[in-house]
């Protein structure tokens, strides 16, 4: 026996622009990384690849508090041809330097 189930949402324009915002959050930190991983695994070197090519050329994700106030941090003027690869470059310098208060450590000192 096999059942078919259509579900129909009716989302406005903010609803529209959040769940895409959520899906390229998903990809970014959970699909991607899991893909890398499998390819690792399971010795799939190609589907490693694609996954790396991807993360580097994906697209700059929304804005948040943390990569702003990094890119004020580190005057830098303009991020909009930002990818979201450079973004999580910078989450993880504040994560990994500037809240530890390794300064000195710092690879871009």
């Amino acid at each position: 026996m096999s059942y078919k189930v259509r579900v129909t949402l009716v989302l406005d324009r903010d609803e529209v622009e959040y769940v895409k915002e959520q899906v390229k959050e998903l990809t970014v930190n959970v699909i991607l990384p899991f893909a890398f991983s499998w390819g690792e695994i399971a010795g799939e070197a190609g589907l490693k690849e694609k996954a790396i090519e991807l993360y580097l050329h994906y697209p700059k994700l929304a804005e948040n508090e943390l990569t702003s106030h990094m890119a004020r941090q580190l005057c830098l003027e303009d991020t909009a041809d930002f990818t979201a690869c450079q973004q999580q470059g910078l989450i993880h310098i504040f994560r990994n330097y500037c809240r530890e208060g390794r300064c000195a450590q710092c690879p871009l000192v």
